[in-house]
């Protein structure tokens, strides 16, 4: 059973998750560049962008693939949990 992230995050860090899953929920795919990503929300994060994905790594909210960001399935029941 995955832990639960909100408990894990501080609320900043949390924020920031949210809006990195949302950002990934409006993509194609639910994918994108790391390129595409820094230059679309690094402006809105209150964390430096490798702490927010390493968390969202650590936590299978999103997985790399190649030189994309994925979201998962649990990233996404992430997102719908925290609407």
């Amino acid at each position: 059973m995955q832990s639960n992230l909100c408990s894990q995050l501080h609320s900043s860090l949390h924020a920031d998750s949210l809006t990195m899953l949302r950002f990934l929920t409006l993509q194609p795919m639910g994918s994108c560049y790391f390129e595409e990503m820094n230059a679309s929300i690094t402006d809105y994060l209150n964390e430096p962008l490798d702490r927010v994905l390493n968390t969202l790594e650590s936590s299978e909210c999103i997985r790399f693939e190649d030189s994309r960001i994925a979201l998962t399935d649990y990233g996404l029941d992430y997102v719908e949990m925290n609407n």
